[in-house]
């Protein structure tokens, strides 16, 4: 009896694991709010660059939470589409030279996630 317990609370705890786990990689890995993304942008506040890079900031971090959401819930069509944006903004924020590398943790596992 108590050796069925035992594997009863083993078996537990390993499902427990596997689901805590599920859900820590569909989180947001940046933790920065916009206003904190763009106080380390290089350009002034005076130019267009900076306005493009607070949209493209918005971006990334709806995009990447909807991301995550679509994994999260199973929906691979959702999941392909905002990975798209993503890349997108990616790409827009490479041509106005914005620093978009406290979203690496996200980039990382977007660039390692199989979509099926």
């Amino acid at each position: 009896m108590r050796k069925k317990s035992i594997a009863t609370i083993a078996i537990f705890l390993i499902l427990f694991c596997f689901s805590l786990n599920a859900q820590m990689t569909s989180v947001l890995k940046c933790k920065m709010t916009v206003e904190e993304i763009m106080s380390i942008q290089s350009f002034s506040i005076d130019i267009p660059e900076y306005n493009k890079a607070n949209a493209i900031a918005e971006s990334l971090i709806s995009s990447f939470e909807l991301f995550y959401g679509s994994i999260y819930e199973g929906n691979t069509e959702d999941t392909k589409e905002q990975k798209e944006r993503i890349l997108a903004a990616i790409n827009s924020a490479e041509i106005i030279k914005m620093d978009y590398s406290m979203f690496k943790e996200d980039i990382d596992f977007l660039n390692n996630y199989d979509l099926k």
